[in-house]
C-alpha cells in the first residue's frame, strides 16, 4: 500500500507542477512557494515530469 501511495503522490506532484507552469504560466519560484517546496525541488519534479510526459505522449508530436 505504501509504494502505491508514494506513486500517487509523485504523479499528483508532476501534474500540479506542469499545470501551474504551462497552464497557469507561473515561474518556478512562484510554484515552489505555492507547493511549499524548494525551488530546486520544483525544478527536479519538472524535469522528471517532462521526461515522463515525453515517454507517454512523445510519439504524438513526432508524427506531426
Amino acid at each position: 500500500v505504501a509504494p502505491f501511495r508514494a506513486l500517487c503522490h509523485e504523479i499528483k506532484n508532476d501534474y500540479e507542477v506542469l499545470s501551474l507552469r504551462y497552464i497557469g504560466c507561473m515561474g518556478f519560484e512562484e510554484i515552489s512557494k505555492r507547493m511549499n517546496y524548494s525551488r530546486r525541488q520544483i525544478t527536479r519534479i519538472h524535469q522528471k515530469a517532462i521526461k515522463n510526459f515525453e515517454k507517454k505522449y512523445g510519439y504524438l508530436y513526432k508524427m506531426s
